[in-house]
């Protein structure tokens, strides 16, 4: 009795062992066809499109349409083969650009060879845009790798690294952009250089007072004011230039970025106006002086509207110069 159990086992064991042995070899129905075999006799292939993009919290490509028949012309079936059949099939999409990729299953990958294709009962397709290789690039700016950081030459000029793919080997060319040049250096004599050794302080006449003011603009087109003032230095003379009956206005001058080149006058208000506003009208002076500047935008918009209407109707020397406005701003002096 325990022969025969044991005769059994290894009858068992045996056919195990074949089917195991046959997992790597391809699929053959009842006629010893396989797959392959029989897609190349019949001509066709069963495919299932499926999306480009995976979706979904089980991140899978949805289905396309049904399941089709793709006329299938070639003499071996390769995944080149099963491309250029559904290319064939799918012309609208082939128009476009867009190549097949051929995929294990609804989850993916793609397939590179035949032996990744789990089953070709049903062939999974998508199509997508054809993928450029392009040498990978890195700009390094020279003036980081010196651990200098002028703020007139900050990307001017950049190392240009390349990585080869075949020996990976780094190599760097100088580049130089023609929108920005590195100011040629200043020449100095020896007392200049001497002089330096020496604090610098700063040359302000005594008929002027250096003043530091935060600048706020008005936008005209949002009707908005800047959050975040401009600190702006002006050079402003002692002496009045003019005084009405709410401010004093003196003249100055300014080196700073956006205002240099310029001449400026700078508007303060008579105390007893301060006094006036605050208590009788109960408003802040930054109330009543943006209000100031807001009404002044208007009206240089009125007289912009003009100039544009007067110069597109060709009647300039009949209807003389017009008024024009300067730019205005509210600030608060430090």
């Amino acid at each position: 009795m325990a022969a025969k159990k044991q005769d059994t086992w290894d009858v068992f064991r045996e056919k195990m062992k074949d089917k195991r042995c046959k997992k790597g070899q391809p699929a053959v129905n009842n006629k010893g066809l396989s797959a392959g075999d029989l897609i190349v006799r019949n001509g066709e292939l069963v495919v299932q499109r499926l999306s480009s993009e995976v979706s979904g919290k089980a991140q899978k490509y949805s289905r396309i349409g049904a399941r089709e028949f793709v006329p299938f012309n070639e003499e071996e079936v390769s995944i080149h083969a099963i491309k250029a059949a559904c290319e064939r099939h799918y012309k609208s999409l082939s128009e476009e650009g867009l190549k097949c990729d051929v995929l294990a299953g609804d989850q993916g990958p793609s397939c590179l060879s035949m032996e990744h294709v789990p089953d070709l009962k049903v062939v999974h397709v998508r199509f997508i845009k054809p993928q450029i290789n392009r040498p990978s690039t890195s700009f390094v700016s020279k003036d980081i790798m010196r651990e200098e950081n002028p703020a007139f030459s900050f990307m001017s000029e950049c190392v240009h690294v390349r990585e080869s793919p075949d020996k990976r080997k780094i190599k760097s060319e100088r580049c130089s952009s023609s929108a920005a040049k590195r100011p040629a250096p200043k020449s100095l004599t020896v007392s200049q250089m001497i002089k330096l050794g020496k604090l610098i302080k700063p040359s302000v006449a005594d008929t002027t007072h250096t003043m530091i003011i935060d600048v706020f603009s008005f936008d005209f087109s949002s009707l908005s004011w800047s959050v975040l003032p401009q600190t702006v230095e002006f050079i402003v003379e002692n002496s009045v230039l003019g005084e009405g009956g709410f401010r004093k206005a003196y003249k100055a001058s300014s080196n700073t970025a956006g205002f240099e080149g310029k001449d400026w006058v700078v508007k303060r208000y008579l105390e007893k106006v301060v006094n006036e506003v605050t208590n009788d009208l109960g408003q802040s002076m930054e109330e009543q002086t943006k209000k100031v500047v807001q009404m002044h935008h208007l009206s240089k918009n009125f007289a912009d509207q003009l100039s544009k209407t007067v110069k597109q109707k060709n009647i300039c020397e009949k209807f003389g110069p017009v008024m024009q406005f300067q730019m205005v701003y509210f600030g608060k002096i430090q």
